[in-house]
């Protein structure tokens, strides 16, 4: 009998463990800065699926159209972004909130690196903006656009969850270049 009250509370709190692995904390854009180990403006020139262990990946291959807004990155220095999902041999795997990028595609990411050399998406869709002629527009309000929905919800509203400045859904590119940069710089000056 206590067996099965022990597998009866395992089986209660298994999925409590996978709510909370599916959990994103909401960034403001000073944090988004702040944890961001590089952030760049690119194109997507190349992508390639691969298997790591037992998860599918991509590597997306981005080339820098100017020196990176923060981190040690050049204009026209390549950047490799390794997320979680993609399709191997027929066999496909997409992980909820883990941004997709497409070749051609003009993007400001904003990434942490990986011991291997390579860069992730910090915040998951929190850390990749499409670049769409002078305008940049956060991931979930150009999946919105896409798919005619309000994913996004109300872009109007400018704070994070925890009541921080957040980047609006759209803005000028230029607007933001000189937001992440002032934000960059406020930071190195608050360092001892």
């Amino acid at each position: 009998m206590l067996k099965w009250k022990i597998l009866g509370a395992a089986a209660l709190l298994l999925p409590a463990a996978f709510a909370a692995a599916a959990t994103v904390i909401e960034l403001g854009e000073r944090e988004l800065v702040a944890r961001a180990q590089a952030i760049v403006i690119g194109e997507v020139i190349g992508a390639s699926s691969r298997y790591r262990g037992d998860y599918i990946v991509t590597d997306f291959t981005v080339r820098l159209e100017r020196t990176a807004l923060k981190g040690d990155l050049a204009g026209g220095q390549i950047m490799t972004l390794t997320e979680l999902g993609g399709e191997v041999d027929g066999l496909g795997m997409q992980v909820s909130g883990v941004p997709q990028y497409r070749i051609g595609e003009r993007v400001a990411v904003f990434a942490d690196a990986r011991s291997d050399g390579s860069y992730r998406t910090l915040g998951l869709w929190q850390g990749k903006f499409r670049i769409a002629g002078a305008e940049v527009v956060g991931e979930l309000e150009a999946q919105s656009e896409e798919l005619g929905s309000e994913l996004a919800g109300d872009a109007s509203v400018m704070l994070a969850s925890d009541g921080a400045a957040r980047f609006p859904a759209r803005m000028a590119l230029e607007d933001f270049v000189r937001r992440v940069e002032t934000l960059v710089l406020e930071q190195q000056e608050v360092r001892p």
